[in-house]
């Protein structure tokens, strides 16, 4: 698309964003596959030890189907080699055979050896009995999306479970009942219909004739996709990760695919990156948002900021080195709590700098500033920085039984978009708590989209956290904030990507009269002489995740982006930047 049609956002004439459909979605986000269907339909073969007809690929080619191929890993080279380049079928290994539990050596050796045959991820496998759940972290450790079991459910539900893939059927035994509510299941209601089927020994063209299109062949053929078990997992993923505001009227794509939805009544296609914004024909005009034409003002995309390769080279790293954005090894970020009428003068200084900073504001005192100080004080005070939560009251999480405590979360990401019309997507805890007694509120915040929540406990290194909703900063401003700022300097990145957070209250800088000391580390910190990444704490969550999502090759010869970030690696001591979906060979 080029790029006059994109910021006019014309789409081919299938994806005409104008075409109304019931009414019943107005107002309202439904997620459907590609071309906006909601019947997913999928056939496993598993020839074992029989002979795979060649005519079979012709067969499923001219049928315009897809299908999944697992074999067992001593006859990899033999199917391979028959039929290379051939999109129609996915090969993935069948290990009904192998020994359990499976062992890391053994998954990453039958690994290794399918992708070195296929060119392509080994992105699942075939098991005869679902993985406990220490082989399904062990699938997860090898970036496997799933495993398919030779169970048979009888269900056409969604499944929940992406290393737990049961069966609707196995070799031609349909369940009348599962046959019928896959018939009767509405497209544009409800979950998802998924219907699976699995073919075992020798399979013919009369086993798929009397299968598998007399399912397809009884229905509308429009509302069912066809699609390869890879496929079907990474758009679920995709799918479920769509990032959302609470009132449902934003909606971000943090996926590496292009996402099929229904919005308002239309059908549209967003992008990686994109954010959806609806319901703005009262809402007042932001600086963040693009100019909105007045026959769309119910229906806006913003696209995503566009990425640049940096200047120079990576340096003497080795291949597949993670850079943040500007080609730098080190990030700085600052987080400011509960919302002041002087957080302005803190973000002058930042801005001087050329510096980024969270602000995790109280609902409540946010509400309270603008009545208290509308013309000294507003939401747009923080514009260029990022505004994340503090609570709607002041509480202390650890205090609260479960339910009071997701109110309050709930009710600050609810006044925050609003005022902001941004997803809130990161949390500070008031008064410092942090794991401790919290653990219903830390699955609350992961279940309802938040990424990242910070407490008050410092550390003073600059390492990165393993788990992102239990972030730990760097220093409060009070303590040693010169000589961290030294050691930070002298950092190298050289084993990992480091990160100086600083945290703190504006309401300390006025209570003391000491603005001039955040000034003056500002002022040591910065310049792009510096190589520092000056970020929020959004950005540099995001990144990081989105660069430990990458999918490696086991041989780490090639790796793909899954994410809606671009990631900078190093390769041969120049930079690539990873864009989302696509795959770079070392």
């Amino acid at each position: 698309m080029d790029e006059e049609a994109r910021n006019n956002r014309e789409m081919p004439e299938e994806w005409k964003r104008g075409e109304e459909i019931r009414s019943f979605f107005k107002g309202e986000i439904f997620l459907t596959l590609p071309g906006w269907k909601r019947r997913a339909f999928t056939v496993r073969l598993q020839p074992g030890r029989k002979p795979f007809p060649d005519l079979l690929f012709s067969f499923l080619k001219g049928k315009n189907f897809s299908a999944t191929c697992f074999v067992l890993p001593e006859l990899l080279e033999e199917y391979a080699g028959k039929f290379p380049g051939k999109k129609v079928l996915s090969l993935l290994p069948d290990l009904t055979e192998e020994p359990r539990p499976l062992t890391e050596e053994r998954l990453g050796e039958i690994r290794k050896k399918f992708e070195a045959c296929t060119k392509s991820f080994c992105s699942g496998v075939l098991l005869g009995i679902a993985p406990d759940e220490a082989e399904k972290a062990l699938l997860s450790k090898k970036s496997l999306l799933f495993a398919a079991t030779s169970s048979s459910s009888g269900s056409c539900s969604l499944p929940l479970d992406p290393f737990f893939l049961q069966n609707t059927a196995v070799n031609g035994a349909v369940p009348e009942e599962a046959l019928a509510a896959f018939r009767k299941s509405d497209p544009y209601g409800g979950v998802f219909a998924f219907f699976s089927l699995l073919l075992t020994g020798e399979i013919t063209e009369a086993l798929l004739e009397e299968s598998v299109f007399p399912v397809l062949e009884s229905m509308d053929p429009e509302g069912i996709l066809c699609m390869t078990d890879e496929e079907f997992v990474s758009r679920c993923r995709a799918l479920r990760s769509l990032r959302t505001s609470v009132d449902g009227s934003m909606a971000e794509n943090v996926s590496h695919l292009p996402l099929s939805l229904i919005a308002n009544g239309r059908k549209l296609l967003l992008s990686p990156g994109e954010t959806l914004f609806m319901k703005r024909k009262d809402a007042a005009s932001s600086a963040h948002l693009h100019p909105v034409r007045e026959e769309d003002r119910l229906f806006h995309i913003a696209p995503p900021e566009k990425e640049v390769l940096p200047e120079g080279k990576a340096g003497d790293f080795p291949d597949g080195t993670v850079f943040f954005p500007g080609g730098y090894r080190k990030a700085l970020s600052f987080s400011y709590d509960d919302g002041n009428v002087r957080d302005g003068d803190l973000v002058q200084i930042l801005n001087r700098y050329g510096m980024k900073g969270t602000f995790n504001l109280c609902s409540c005192v946010a509400l309270d500033l603008m009545k208290s100080f509308g013309e000294k004080w507003s939401i747009s005070t923080y514009d260029g920085h990022e505004i994340a939560g503090h609570g709607l009251y002041h509480y202390t999480f650890s205090a609260l039984p479960p339910s009071p405590s997701a109110f309050c979360l709930y009710g600050d990401r609810m006044v925050l978009e609003t005022l902001t019309e941004k997803i809130l997507c990161g949390h500070a805890f008031p008064n410092g708590t942090s794991s401790g007694g919290v653990s219903d509120v830390l699955s609350f915040l992961a279940a309802s989209g938040y990424i990242y929540a910070r407490g008050s406990k410092t550390t003073h290194d600059f390492r990165l956290p393993e788990n992102f909703l239990l972030w730990e900063q760097t220093c409060m401003h009070k303590e040693n904030l010169m000589e961290l700022a030294d050691k930070f300097l002298e950092e190298t990145g050289k084993e990992d990507l480091a990160v100086f957070t600083v945290l703190g209250h504006v309401s300390e800088f006025v209570n003391r009269n000491n603005f001039d000391l955040i000034e003056t580390f500002c002022r040591k910190l910065a310049g792009k002489e510096k190589k520092i990444w000056y970020a929020t704490n959004k950005e540099i969550c995001e990144y990081v995740l989105a660069s430990r999502a990458l999918l490696w090759a086991e041989d780490r010869s090639f790796v793909k982006n899954v994410s809606s970030k671009s990631v900078l690696l190093s390769r041969k001591g120049k930079f690539v930047l990873l864009a989302p979906g696509e795959t770079v060979s070392f």
